[in-house]
């Protein structure tokens, strides 16, 4: 199978799926293959297009992150980078240790949501506060005639509209009821996931695991002007 048949398969089982999983994957083509779904995006505070994520304890975690607040405890179901104007499209997570404590990534499909006309309605015109200390109003979903997108981070993002608060009790209704996929990390596991779609969660490890190293690459989405 050439190249261009294998991205090409990639891609549809990323459109498929709304995630990617290739196993064996060669470290030093990431960021080349990164390339191939968009331009990589730089979160200000770490001008790099790979970053290396590890489980951190709360003293030691930078302010305003999941870390800060969790810990090395399990992270709830986010979108990535939700405190960004517009977040990013793609997400690439690569394994360089999966850590002793053999912590697996959750995954929600919001695609498999059987929402009513009511529910759409509500998470569309909900209008929420996103970012710390330079915070913006956004949307929880972005409506448009042929795709929906969501943004959903406990983290960083309040309700700031009375629909706000009703899209919070549905946005948790369905995280609760939803059958998520688990992926269990080993080394060199690439997972692709397109942000726009799939909510994605860190599960609970069976001890400390400071020692695991997941390098991170952004596709697409926009900082500027962003709350953090």
């Amino acid at each position: 199978m050439n190249t261009f048949v294998t991205l090409k398969s990639i891609k549809e089982c990323l459109s498929t799926n709304g995630y990617c999983t290739l196993r064996g994957f060669d470290r030093s083509k990431l960021l080349g293959f990164a390339n191939k779904f968009g331009t990589p995006t730089v979160d200000p505070r770490h001008p790099y297009p790979i970053r290396a994520l590890s489980p951190q304890h709360v003293t030691k975690a930078n302010p305003n992150t999941l870390s800060s607040r969790y810990g090395l405890l399990p992270f709830p179901f986010h979108t990535d980078v939700a405190h960004w104007r517009s977040p990013a499209r793609i997400l690439l997570l690569y394994c360089v240790k999966p850590g002793s404590g053999q912590r697996p990534t959750s995954l929600v499909d919001s695609f498999q949501w059987k929402l009513s006309a009511k529910d759409l309605h509500i998470l569309c015109a909900s209008i929420w506060r996103s970012g710390h200390v330079r915070s913006f109003l956004c949307n929880a979903m972005e409506c448009e005639e042929n795709s929906l997108g969501i943004r959903y981070d406990p983290g960083c993002m309040t309700p700031y509209s009375e629909s706000a608060n009703e899209a919070q009790v549905i946005l948790q209704r369905f995280l609760k009821i939803s059958s998520s996929t688990q992926i269990d990390w080993s080394e060199q596991t690439l997972l692709i996931i397109d942000n726009t779609r799939m909510l994605h969660a860190r599960g609970a490890a069976l001890v400390p695991d400071t020692d695991r190293v997941i390098e991170r690459v952004l596709i697409g989405g926009s900082y500027e002007d962003v709350g953090l």
